[in-house]
């Protein structure tokens, strides 16, 4: 990992699944930052013809639509509660996303006026990404909530509890992180607090 920011600061964001990650790092980006969104970058891959190739290799023609773009609905049953195929598919996109983040944090620290870099990446710190951030803000959220929000999107009961399970457990990932948002209040609140921070680091 060769990018480091060379005076801009890096700020990661994490939190468990459902907490409004993505919502907390887009207030954090309103001032002059600028973002990097993960899952759009893996949306993005999912349309590489290399890529798509080795998903098709291994997981078959089940899991692309007739159109043959992958069907991300179907690759996400395909790997659910099944470690060794959700392993195989990260670390054919996870390289990739690295490869992003540290050409993102180079273009910052060379060329962008923007004044530092938000990145929204769920798995940062199972990563072990974190030595790219200058700092770590985690969103807290209490379970019911989180919960409601991932049924709204579709899943089920189960199928969030199994991707919480895959990742670190969120005690831990408060206890590494620099500061805490609490995201389950209101967002007013929420916004109160993003900007309590940008005021802390001095940031516009």
């Amino acid at each position: 990992m060769n990018a480091k920011p060379a005076n801009k600061p890096v700020i990661g964001i994490v939190g468990g699944i459902g907490s409004g990650k993505s919502e907390v790092a887009k207030l954090f980006t309103r001032s002059g930052g600028i973002l990097f969104d993960a899952d759009s970058e893996v949306r993005a891959l999912f349309t590489d013809e290399i890529v798509k190739k080795k998903i098709l290799d291994y997981f078959g023609a089940t899991v692309f639509d007739l159109d043959g773009n992958v069907a991300r609905p179907v690759l996400a049953k395909a790997i659910f509660d099944n470690a060794e195929r959700r392993l195989f598919l990260e670390s054919i996109l996870h390289p990739l996303v690295l490869e992003k983040i540290e050409h993102k944090i180079k273009e910052l620290s060379e060329f962008s006026e923007s004044s530092f870099i938000v990145l929204d990446v769920p798995l940062l710190l199972e990563k072990n990404w974190r030595n790219l951030c200058s700092l770590i803000v985690f969103i807290d959220c209490n379970d019911a909530e989180r919960l409601r929000r991932c049924l709204a999107r579709g899943w089920t009961e189960a199928e969030w509890k199994n991707r919480e399970n895959a990742q670190m457990p969120l005690t831990k990932k408060a206890s590494i992180c620099d500061h805490i948002v609490d995201n389950s209040v209101s967002y007013d609140h929420t916004v109160k607090q993003v900007d309590d921070l940008l005021k802390l680091w001095n940031l516009p």
